[in-house]
This record gives structure tokens, sequence and C-alpha cells, in this order.
């Protein structure tokens, strides 16, 4: 719990979020040795204005912990259904999680941000692989039943170096759909396996920067959904620019979900696996003098948990 006024974006956020899932919601404040008294003081004023923006049927609870802000919250917060932080705490939350610190999905939410009533706007997902998104896609068909909006299924293709124009000039709508059918087949078994068969969601496969297709289209969503990669054999985790674009640039909130564990491929750190691409791709590229590949990897969130959301 920040000791500024920055706060009201998260505090609305993190409101709204406990009465959707039912559950309570805890203010974590970390602070130095000795500064007890002075902790206690910040947490009797934010569940002040808690209480009177999460209403009556949300319980408000308090924490204090020692150590940094970021990385002792997280570190205390196992239980919690998510953590929810400021847009100004992305770069602390970055060198936090890039350090191995694993824990529950936490959220970052714009300093101008403001909740909708009855926000029509689709819940927004980011895949990084049509082929292995099943677990991803379940996730986020909860997540959007459970705000009773739509879903939003969002994939784009980009290789580096000059081989991108002639790959999509040649089999650029070839690839899309094959991509787009992938997604398909995984949405129907999230289906058959969660039985959310009423969630309207929409498929699409772009070509360009994911970075840059997904900023553009969650000026229009409620929520952004990302994944958090696996940690490596030396315990780090990498974080790509698409992560890095959206903690520091979405105009709405981003969540990055968990990893559950078991549910990662453990890649050795520089390897790069093989895109799954139709052969005639690969041969046109090889023309070019370059192989094209792209980074893989897979992440599957957890079921929703009866703890509370930390703020």
């Amino acid at each position: 719990m920040p000791t500024d006024d920055d706060v009201d974006a998260v505090l609305h956020y993190a409101a709204a979020e406990a009465r959707v899932h039912g559950c309570g919601l805890r203010l974590v404040h970390a602070h130095s040795p000795g500064a007890g008294d002075h902790a206690d003081d910040v947490l009797r004023r934010a569940a002040a204005v808690t209480r009177l923006l999460a209403g009556p049927s949300v319980r408000i609870s308090v924490r204090r912990v020692i150590g940094a802000p970021v990385e002792a919250v997280l570190a205390t917060s196992g239980d919690a259904l998510a953590v929810v932080l400021r847009n100004r705490d992305s770069l602390h939350l970055l060198r936090t999680l890039t350090a191995g610190v694993t824990g529950p999905p936490v959220a970052r939410v714009p300093s101008d941000w403001s909740p909708r009533v009855r926000d029509p706007r689709p819940v927004l997902l980011g895949i990084e692989d049509p082929l292995h998104a099943t677990s991803t896609l379940s996730r986020a068909l909860e997540i959007a039943s459970i705000h009773r909006t739509g879903l939003q299924v969002m994939h784009a293709w980009h290789f580096a170096g000059r081989s991108d124009p002639v790959i999509d000039r040649q089999i650029g709508s070839e690839l899309s759909d094959s991509l787009t059918a992938a997604l398909r087949r995984g949405l129907e078994r999230c289906r058959q396996t969660t039985g959310l068969h009423d969630v309207p969601v929409e498929l699409e496969v772009r070509h360009g920067s994911a970075a840059e297709v997904l900023m553009h289209a969650a000026s229009e969503a409620q929520v952004l959904l990302l994944g958090r990669n696996c940690p490596s054999v030396d315990g780090s985790i990498h974080f790509g620019r698409t992560t890095r674009a959206a903690l520091h640039e979405s105009p709405c909130p981003v969540v990055l979900l968990a990893a559950e564990p078991g549910g990662c491929r453990v890649q050795l750190p520089g390897m790069a696996g093989p895109m799954h691409l139709p052969s005639r791709i690969r041969r046109t590229d090889a023309r070019g003098g370059r192989r094209a590949t792209a980074r893989s990897w897979s992440w599957t969130p957890p079921k929703a948990s009866p703890g509370p959301v930390d703020v």
C-alpha cells in the first residue's frame, strides 16, 4: 500500500474485482524496520477509503510486511486471488519478477483509470503461441464470464529481418488462416471442458508487432490478459517487448497470469524453437539466407483461488 495520493485507480480496481469475485480485499503495506507505527497509520487511512469504495459486501483486512514494496508484497501474497499494483510500480515489478519471484496473477492499473458501470468492453487476451493456448483460453473464458462480457483473443505474427515482408506477401493470408484455425480448435476444447458455451468470443490473427497490435486493441478493452513466462534453468524469468510495453503503456489494466507448477515447457537460455509453419514458408525463407524461427513456450494459468485481492 503506497503512502502517496496515487492510489485511487488501484483501490477502485481492487474493490471492483473483490465485488465481482465475491472475495475479500486485503491492504498490504511494506515498510522498513522500525516504521511499524507509520505503517499502521497508512493502512488505517487506506482502509477507511476502501470501505467506501468496496461497499458492505467486501471484507476488508490489512497486513504490514517488512521489506521492499513490490518484492515483499508478492512474497507474502501466495494465498491471494491477485495482487494489484500502481502504474509507477511497473519497473520495480519487472525487476522483481525477472529475478524469479513468483506468485499469484499481478494486475497493473494505469493512474488515470476509472471504473465503468456495466462496462460493455471485452476482456482482451494476448496469445503467444496459438498451438499451446488451451489453458490460457480456459482462464480467459472464466474471467470474461465472471465479468459478464465477451472475450477478444488476439495473436500477432512477425519475423525479424528482411524475410518478414516476403513471407507476408507470399503466404501471409494462409499463415493467418492456419493460426486462426488452431485458435478455433483450442477454443472449442476449452468450451467443452469449462462448459462456458455462452461467452461471446472473437478470434483475430494479425501480421505485425504484437506490442503495437495489443496496445491499439487495449484502448477498447476493459482489461488485458497476458502470460507470465516460466522460470529458466537458473530461476530467472524473461519478459519480452510485448509484456514490457503493456506494463508501461497499456491504457487499460494489465493482468499477468501466473504459471501453474508443472505447466511449463523448460527451455535452455538462448534456445529458439521453430515455429510450426507450412513447409513452403521455410523454403521461401531459406532462399533469403535466413531460417524463420521464433521463440516458443507455453504456460498454464491457475484456477480461480478463494483468496483475497491484495493491494
